[in-house]
């Protein structure tokens, strides 16, 4: 019974540890979201990040290894919490043609224009790294990736010529949708920033998927 219980007592410790340990990290993602989209990558140091989530030099070395690798980790973040938000809405419809406008309408309404411009000030930082750029384009990559996926659906439901690539297809989408944010971010007011983006891109697709409808 004894050895039974210190296993039990055992497990139940490393649970807490666990669970702590996994409270921690994303304490410390929410505070280097905050401190690198207000102050930037370069104007925000590892010690302003300890002092900010309150926790020990070793505790910030334990769960990322470095400043780098924690600022790649913040953008893949938030593009993995909004990639999911996305493919949700998209997988309410049955025609891929509907899924990308779900899709584009939900990514549109997700970007706010003071984050909007601190993001793209961020992966322009971190892409300033020769070793850091190409992992800031494999998170661009995988948006291309989902679009392509998309278009190569829709043009086997007709929707879509066949005669066009559907990765160089996404490419220009994604390529779209981040000039639109930018356009939107230096002319919009920001009152009207989320409903200026939103039209904005609905014209764009509208636009694309009309050119590349196929010839009846």
């Amino acid at each position: 019974m004894t050895a039974i219980t210190t296993r039990e007592d055992a497990a139940a410790r490393t649970a807490r540890a666990t669970d702590r340990g996994s409270a921690t990290r994303q304490r410390i993602l929410a505070v280097a979201t905050d401190r690198f989209l207000t102050h930037g990558y370069a104007g925000t140091s590892v010690n302003d990040l300890i002092r900010d989530a309150g926790i020990t030099k070793g505790a910030f070395y334990h769960h990322f290894p470095s400043k780098e690798a924690l600022a790649v980790e913040v953008v893949r973040t938030r593009q993995a919490e909004e990639a999911e938000v996305v493919v949700r809405a998209a997988a309410g419809h049955d025609r891929a043609v509907d899924q990308l406008r779900a899709a584009v309408r939900v990514a549109s309404d997700l970007e706010d224009q003071g984050v909007a411009t601190s993001m793209q000030r961020l992966c322009a930082e971190l892409s300033e790294d020769s070793e850091l750029a190409p992992q800031i384009a494999k998170i661009c990559d995988t948006w291309i990736d989902t679009a392509a996926g998309l278009v190569g659906r829709a043009q086997l439901q007709g929707d879509i010529r066949t005669d066009v690539d559907a990765h160089q297809a996404a490419e220009v989408l994604v390529a779209t949708f981040l000039g639109a944010e930018q356009q939107c971010v230096m002319t919009a007011r920001h009152e009207d920033f989320d409903g200026e983006f939103r039209a904005r891109m609905t014209r764009c697709l509208d636009l694309l998927l009309e050119v590349l409808k196929p010839v009846s």
